[in-house]
């Protein structure tokens, strides 16, 4: 069964007002007393025919009634549905402003740890150099103590020749 539309309802219970509207003056037109005995029976007939649109009058405000009261319950639902969704929408913001300062934080130590590494470049290019350095000084040092080796030989060689 569809749900009415507002526009169906509003026209509908227009439609309800004037039925009522007419019964009630139908209800207060005087009848005539010339034959009593005749429009009884047309009285009664109409009376029929009136109490069958006043019950179908009823069945439709109880359908309508019932179909608002399950309007009104979505609505209600969709009420509960959006206040969840917006306290989830909330606690992700709070969670999302938490990583942006986190990220923040790392960013800054990131950036501490390239200048540091770029400080540990460079003084590994000066130890480089100074080892360059040192390897030039140790090989200087060779030749003396290979030249020192060989005087210090032919210091032992005058001294044994002396001593022989």
């Amino acid at each position: 069964m569809n749900q009415p539309t507002r526009e169906e309802f509003e026209a509908f219970k227009t439609e309800m007002r004037e039925e009522v509207r007419k019964l009630k003056e139908q209800r207060t037109d005087e009848m005539k007393a010339i034959n009593v005995n005749v429009s009884s029976a047309d009285v009664l007939t109409r009376l029929d025919e009136l109490e069958q649109k006043i019950d179908t009058v009823q069945e439709d405000t109880n359908r309508v009634t019932i179909q608002m009261e399950g309007a009104r319950a979505d609505i209600l639902r969709v009420g509960e549905s959006q206040a969840d969704l917006r306290d989830t929408l909330k606690e992700h913001s709070e969670d999302l402003k938490i990583i942006k300062e986190e990220q923040q934080t790392h960013k800054e130590l990131l950036g501490q740890i390239i200048i540091i590494g770029e400080n540990h470049t460079k003084r590994f290019d000066t130890l480089e150099t100074d080892i360059s350095g040192l390897k030039t000084d140790v090989s200087g040092l060779k030749t003396d103590v290979s030249s020192i080796k060989s005087t210090q030989e032919q210091i032992l060689k005058l001294l044994q020749e002396r001593g022989e």
